[in-house]
């Protein structure tokens, strides 16, 4: 019974006797360690698991914590060790794979530090512009225009925390509900929207064959299509081009979303 328990367990189980050598291990064992129960059982670990940050691990033999370790079958695959004594000096060693937590660890790290660069930007032209205003004596139109520029790094630092709060929202609300949502009437808010920011610095232009509604929650898709509609907006110059489009192909099928554009071209958000 205890043999089959270990058999059905998706983590790696291997058991070792005093001097580490293997007295048993899961079939689990077999696909993520490549051992082999004819030839392997018996064998020190080290032999088989050579990685030297496993090889200090034992030795120490301090296993209060994990030891987290990158596998050297795959490196896009992150294991954590867990040595558990049993039996006196015995020992069974679990290995799970936290490559997900691993892979969700690190965005979350490069998204704060993205964030922290995103909002560095507007903090420090504010504060050039406030020391500005206050060391200085400006004519009124100088003094406005000052304003204004103030009022864009502003409204540039709202709409990234309002990004964070909406992520926030996002992780931890339940999963959402697949509504049919009307993609034309989506499409028309997105225009509506990029027109507010743009305040007539560009020319906006959406476009829709009325067809291709999606199956989604309609906050998220409002969220993750107008972030693309604002750096579209954001990122044209004066005077350029953003085109909204949503079109359904031949098979039914809506094409990828992206933006592109350049100086010299419109932005074009599609669907």
């Amino acid at each position: 019974m205890l043999i089959e328990a270990g058999q059905a367990l998706t983590d790696v189980v291997v058991l070792l006797d005093p001097n580490n050598h293997i007295l048993f291990f899961n079939t689990t064992a077999e696909t993520q360690l490549a051992l082999v129960i004819r030839t392997d059982r018996g064998q020190p670990i080290v032999n088989l698991v050579r990685q030297p940050e496993f090889v200090h691990y034992l030795q120490e033999a301090d296993f209060s914590r994990p030891l987290t370790l990158r596998s050297d079958r795959s490196e896009d695959r992150v294991l954590s060790i867990y040595m558990i004594p049993y039996a006196g000096d015995r020992r069974l060693m679990q290995i799970k794979d936290v490559t997900q937590t691993d892979r969700l660890d690190r965005m979350r790290r490069d998204f704060v530090a993205n964030v922290s660069h995103e909002l560095r930007t507007p903090l420090t032209v504010l504060a050039g512009f406030l020391e500005t205003l206050q060391e200085i004596e400006l004519d009124r139109d100088e003094r406005q225009r000052y304003l204004g520029m103030m009022s864009e790094q502003s409204t540039r630092m709202e709409m990234i925390v309002q990004d964070l709060l909406t992520l926030s929202s996002i992780e931890s609300a339940p999963p959402p509900q697949n509504d049919i949502v009307d993609m034309a009437n989506l499409i028309d808010k997105l225009r509506r929207d990029a027109e507010g920011l743009s305040h007539g610095r560009h020319t906006i232009i959406a476009e829709t064959d009325g067809r291709g509604d999606l199956s989604g929650a309609e906050p998220e898709l409002v969220s993750a299509f107008g972030n693309l509609v604002a750096n579209a907006v954001r990122y044209t110059p004066p005077g350029g081009t953003v085109r909204i489009s949503w079109h359904a192909n031949a098979q039914g099928r809506n094409s990828p979303c992206r933006t592109a554009g350049s100086a010299s071209t419109p932005n074009t958000f599609r669907a």
